[in-house]
């Protein structure tokens, strides 16, 4: 069994994602569609189950900046006032995206098949 959990777009193309995170968090990073997924998957495995934990990450999001928050003082002395600025904006724009289904946190459950039409298990 392959257990695949990513964040993936939603309601957005790849053309609307924010370029701040694209250039300041994920450089050279793109994230998947649920569509995409499933079309690599395709006569490989055998979708078995699916969930979108998008409420679930964007509460972490939240809790993460909180927690930031909480000890900034401390992490700028670690990393300095503009990392810490930077993950502050990534965290709060990415708890927005998911609260708004822009990007969503897929949990995937796939069982290779054995022979044409045949999944294991």
């Amino acid at each position: 069994m392959l257990s695949l959990q990513t964040i993936a777009y939603a309601s957005m193309r790849r053309e609307q994602a924010n370029g701040f995170i694209q250039r300041e968090i994920f450089p050279a990073a793109d994230l998947p569609t649920l569509a995409e997924i499933t079309a690599a998957a395709e006569g490989i495995f055998e979708v078995r189950a699916l969930h979108n934990g998008r409420f679930d990450y964007a509460r972490t999001c939240e809790e993460w900046a909180r927690r930031l928050r909480a000890r900034r003082d401390e992490a700028v002395a670690l990393v300095g006032p503009e990392v810490v600025a930077r993950y502050e904006r990534y965290l709060r724009l990415s708890a927005v995206g998911f609260r708004m289904r822009r990007i969503c946190l897929l949990r995937l459950v796939l069982v290779p098949y054995r022979g044409p039409g045949e999944p294991v298990g």
